[in-house]
């Protein structure tokens, strides 16, 4: 039964505006028509071709749970261990697997790094695929999931991420084939991963011809 949610914001096409539900749906489609299941095709189509075993973990494995940081959010100027609520699931953070497939992935940094530099050299997607994926859209930044943007004389492309407790950003310059990735086990006002990435960018800019 479809249900009318109200009128389109805008005509499909001529804007963006972030959401994460057709990675849901996308979730959902791939379990019904895969024997694999999400986890089984995240583990054949990402971690094997990316090298990834044992440094990206989409199911809640025992062997991963004992590997991941606690993370902690600044509420009315304390810091609060965000974990507390998911102790009872045998798991150190509810926002992995329950999240799905709009994140949930449990991974190292040099997990992150890898796969960023996996996908963008052309060891996950097809090249007309990897195009269309990275071809901004109509805001001139925004492609399929990963977005382009300049930074200190360079243009990169890749994806924040921002879950109560953690964040990261991770991004590639086709140009020098660089991968740049940074996750933090910490959340404010502001954007500690993004703030980081920054610094380390400028400080690499500085030192590299």
């Amino acid at each position: 039964m479809s249900q009318n949610r109200g009128p389109l914001h805008f005509k499909p096409g001529t804007k963006y505006d972030y959401c994460n539900t057709n990675y849901v749906i996308l979730g959902a489609v791939i379990d019904r028509v895969s024997p694999l299941g999400v986890g089984g095709e995240f583990e054949s189509l990402i971690v094997g071709p990316s090298g990834l075993a044992g440094n990206a973990f989409f199911k809640r494995a025992r062997i991963a749970a004992a590997r991941i940081a606690h993370g902690y959010d600044l509420e009315n100027g304390k810091e609060v261990d965000v974990f507390e609520g998911a102790r009872r699931l045998g798991v150190p953070t509810s926002v992995w697997g329950v999240v799905w497939t709009d994140g949930g992935v449990a991974a190292t940094a040099s997990g992150v790094a890898q796969f960023t530099d996996a996908l963008y050299g052309g060891k996950i997607l097809q090249p007309d695929t990897l195009a269309t994926m990275i071809q901004p859209g109509p805001d001139h930044s925004y492609g399929l999931g990963t977005y382009r943007m300049q930074f200190d004389g360079h243009e990169w492309q890749g994806h924040d991420g921002y879950f109560n407790g953690f964040t990261s950003m991770t991004m590639y310059d086709f140009s020098r084939k660089l991968t740049i990735t940074v996750l933090t086990n910490y959340t404010d006002n502001g954007d500690p991963a993004t703030t980081i990435w920054n610094r380390i960018v400028e400080t690499y800019d500085q030192d590299t011809p």
